[in-house]
């Protein structure tokens, strides 16, 4: 390890974070009086809002990144790569912890709601991290995602992105009917809602 990589490596870092962050934060902050509205929906809307797969898009967004060949056929290989990289994970990860974090601090979320949507979006990234860690030792898909792309077999790989995407999807959903499930049953003892 020499200075300059040590250097480099806080620079993408910090870019990277800051970026991200930044502009996470303000797309964040501007979707919550959208998801305040969904306060008033109930039945088939409702249902309708907690289905819609924004945990396993973001997840599908980072399952690309983490193999990041289309930032570098665009930006080449170095730090611009890493800088884009990082932001856009800590871009998605900001939107999701402020969605997250205006129904935790809603008075108007049961407890039972709350908990089902981290849970749905803890779920949705174990899909990502399990698959990191299995292209470096861990096995599952994760391995043969690195096998694929160590062979340059470009369609293998895209199709498993799509099956661990669906994967995603799958606990996704799952999620949200229990989610669902909760908020029926908060709203049938009338206590307001707040969605995703």
């Amino acid at each position: 390890m020499t200075f300059p990589q040590l250097l480099e490596h806080f620079i993408i870092t910090f870019i990277g974070w800051g970026l991200g962050t930044g502009l996470g934060w303000i797309m964040g902050k501007a979707l919550v009086p959208l998801l305040q509205k969904f306060d008033t929906l109930t039945g088939k809307g409702r249902l309708f809002i907690l289905l819609v797969p924004w945990r396993t898009i973001i997840a599908s967004v980072f399952l690309i990144n983490l193999y990041p060949i289309i930032p570098m056929y665009i930006l080449g290989i170095g730090s611009k790569v890493g800088i884009f990289s990082v932001a856009l994970v800590m871009f998605f990860i900001t939107i999701m912890i402020i969605g997250e974090t205006s129904k935790t601090f809603s008075k108007h979320v049961s407890f039972a709601v709350r908990s089902t949507s981290w849970v749905r979006s803890l779920a949705v990234l174990a899909v990502v991290i399990a698959t990191h860690y299995g292209g470096r030792g861990g096995g599952g898909l994760g391995f043969l995602v690195q096998q694929y792309l160590n062979t340059l077999q470009r369609t293998e790989y895209a199709t498993l992105l799509g099956w661990i995407a669906g994967i995603a999807l799958v606990l996704d959903l799952f999620f949200g009917i229990i989610q669902f499930q909760f908020c029926e049953q908060a709203s049938q003892r009338s206590i307001p809602l707040t969605e995703d």
